[in-house]
């Protein structure tokens, strides 16, 4: 099997996260999150967690050298040296020079989401610390506020608030967008319609790569 590291990138609400579990499952490949690092910190009211919380909570993203070392310590471990998907990350020009510093992506998917149903997404989405997305209208869990995987607590994110999605869509627009230029000179750039159904966004992935 060949080795595969891949990028899944897209602005919040896009279903990055779900796409990213469905293709790893499918690939055995292990994903590396920030923002799911960050979270279970700020669950276990760690100093990196509290720090990171007072730069989330304003819509802020962690700055670059926190998320570059963190990811360039996974990236070091022995499990991820047959293949990996990172999601959520690079989010700029900094941290995608770090990440080409450390490894070489073989593909680069971009699920792409019109603002206003960005807006929708997001605005109703409740996570555990562990990361696992709900919906409140597309995908709600078994029991009101508890996760089914694990049955930890469902929040919403300290980010998904109305004036926080806004400054984040802009700061995608403005800063991670622009680093898809690279990609596609690179010919390892893919782009997905992110607006059907999970399955039928999980089929055009897979035919990525069949």
């Amino acid at each position: 099997m060949p080795i595969y590291k891949i990028l899944f990138i897209g602005p919040q609400g896009s279903g990055k996260g779900t796409q990213a579990h469905i293709l790893g499952k499918k690939f055995a490949l292990p994903i590396i999150t920030p923002g799911n690092i960050f979270r279970e910190e700020k669950a276990k009211n760690t100093e990196l967690g509290n720090l990171v919380a007072s730069f989330t909570s304003q819509g802020q993203l962690v700055p670059d050298d926190i998320t570059n070392e963190i990811v360039r310590v996974r990236l070091l471990l022995p499990e991820y040296g047959a293949g990996f998907i990172l999601d959520g990350y690079p989010r700029n020009v900094i941290q995608a020079n770090a990440l080409n510093s450390i490894t070489a992506l073989t593909h680069v998917i971009e699920i792409d989401l019109p603002e206003e149903e960005t807006v929708t997404r997001t605005a109703n989405r409740l996570v555990c610390a562990q990361g696992h997305a709900y919906h409140t209208l597309y995908k709600p869990p078994q029991q009101d506020n508890i996760c089914d995987i694990d049955f930890e607590t469902l929040s919403q994110r300290d980010d998904d608030t109305l004036s926080a999605i806004t400054k984040r869509l802009e700061i995608y627009q403005n800063e991670t967008k622009p680093i898809l230029e690279r990609y596609k000179q690179q010919g390892i750039h893919y782009y997905i319609d992110g607006t059907p159904p999970i399955d039928d966004v999980a089929q055009a992935i897979e035919n990525i790569f069949s």
